[in-house]
């Protein structure tokens, strides 16, 4: 029954009616409060509200409940780079990409994250790989073009 309550919550959410999706979230989590899927929709709700330390709370009881789930470790990441603790961000989508190495959604926001905290040569690192295995992503082209000329910047030592 959760499930058909998430679901719909997620349609409604995605016609923008955030307080009928929560209603349906809040009633998916007392449907079934031991699922881990159900503090991760509403931790987006919340997300979508720009409610960060609510979301934040879900995305950790969901985290809580499946360890092993590193997707919730990148939804939780995203919201900290939203509410500005990018830092905090890195620390999850490194242990997102330590659960699963191949997780290119996790390797890319840690590259943008990293950017944002102006450590170049990790974010760089981080972008080219990801630019390997998704060639034609524009937003990674553009970060990795502005780390080349800010890294040339640098003033040289006398």
């Amino acid at each position: 029954m959760a499930g058909y309550v998430d679901n719909r919550m997620a349609a409604l959410r995605s016609l923008g009616l955030y307080q009928e999706a929560l209603a349906d979230a809040n009633h998916a989590i007392d449907l079934a409060p031991h699922k881990a899927f159900v503090y991760h929709s509403r931790g987006l709700v919340f997300e979508d509200l720009k409610q960060f330390a609510s979301a934040l709370s879900d995305f950790d009881r969901a985290i809580s409940l499946d360890p092993n789930n590193a997707g919730f470790m990148v939804e939780r990441a995203r919201v900290k780079m939203e509410a500005g603790r990018a830092s905090e961000a890195v620390e999850d989508l490194s242990l997102a990409i330590a659960q699963d190495p191949g997780n290119l959604a996790a390797l890319k926001q840690r590259g943008m994250a990293r950017l944002a905290l102006g450590d170049l040569n990790s974010a760089a690192s981080d972008l080219h790989t990801y630019s390997r295995a998704v060639p034609d992503d524009r937003e990674v082209a553009a970060a990795i073009a502005g780390i080349k000329p800010a890294a040339s910047r640098r003033p040289s030592t006398p």
